[in-house]
């Protein structure tokens, strides 16, 4: 039996890119989804067509990468869309995300639009403290192009997942990166003929590459985690804290401390304000549920 890609879902349709590029509109019987074997964007399914254009999945490949929000299988990146300009850099919303990224196996790119309004020497200050620490950074504006043939290349051969704050631009980004992404809702959105049509998810081709086109990561949920998971994404203070007088050190207000004394050479400020925050938000996290 043939497989293929899903790439659009939308009132329990799921719309199925066959390995020769044929596109085909398929169910989920139910004896698949008893065997739990649920399916998202990104999934590779073997499937049965049953017309020229329609099918039935009958199961599912085993997954390389997995999101929960977005939903999302088998994705390789996600691109960090943040902003120079309207909103501002927002460090923390970044290093949040950096981290479920990092947790999450997968590779992460920081991307930061509206280049075109931005003040470049407080964006290079920015992103040269994370290349610094070894991330992929580049620049974009949606509005004059910058970036995009980078940003394209950075896609080939990838499922990238774009996240970041409103305002940020991400939706500006996908349509100049993915012309028919309109286009492409509309046609997924039309699934669904029913009283209950829900809001399509898709994949959108960008050169050899694809974009997941989906809500998420808005709000980025860390009581799912273990601290010293967290704390391990931030590579710089876990060297540094190495030299701190305490093991137990919190880097907050203990004497002797050697990733305070490090702030401004090794560590940037920015970044030893986003552990103590991450910090501060894990602890009521850990004791909201100790309390339930």
């Amino acid at each position: 039996m043939p497989e293929g890609v899903v790439i659009g879902t939308g009132s329990g349709y799921y719309r199925v890119q066959a390995e020769g590029g044929e596109q085909y509109l398929c169910r989920l019987p139910g004896r698949v989804r008893r065997q739990r074997q649920s399916v998202v964007i990104g999934d590779r399914v073997v499937f049965q067509a049953t017309s020229e254009n329609s099918g039935t999945i009958s199961q599912r490949r085993l997954r390389v990468s997995y999101l929960p929000r977005p939903e999302v299988a088998n994705a390789d990146q996600v691109v960090c869309v943040t902003a120079g300009e309207g909103p501002v850099f927002d460090h923390l919303f970044l290093d949040r995300l950096l981290a479920v990224v990092s947790l999450a196996g997968l590779l992460p790119l920081i991307c930061c639009n509206k280049i075109d309004i931005a003040d470049r020497r407080l964006v290079d200050s920015s992103l040269d403290l994370y290349r610094q620490l070894g991330y992929r950074c580049l620049v974009s504006s949606a509005v004059t192009g910058e970036g995009l043939a980078e940003l394209t290349a950075c896609m080939t051969g990838k499922i990238s997942v774009l996240a970041g704050q409103s305002g940020v631009g991400k939706t500006s980004l996908l349509n100049a990166l993915a012309p028919g992404r309109k286009r492409a809702i509309g046609e997924l959105s039309k699934i669904g003929r029913g009283r209950h049509t829900t809001t399509a998810s898709c994949l959108l081709a960008v050169g050899s590459g694809w974009v997941v086109d989906t809500p998420g990561f808005s709000r980025l949920d860390l009581a799912g985690y273990n601290w010293p998971d967290l704390a391990g994404c931030f590579s710089e203070i876990q060297a540094a804290a190495a030299g701190c007088r305490f093991s137990t050190c919190s880097h907050s207000h203990e004497p002797q401390c050697a990733v305070r004394n490090a702030v401004g050479s090794r560590i940037a400020p920015a970044r030893l304000a986003s552990f103590l925050a991450i910090r501060v938000e894990w602890e009521k996290n850990r004791q909201k549920r100790g309390k339930s």
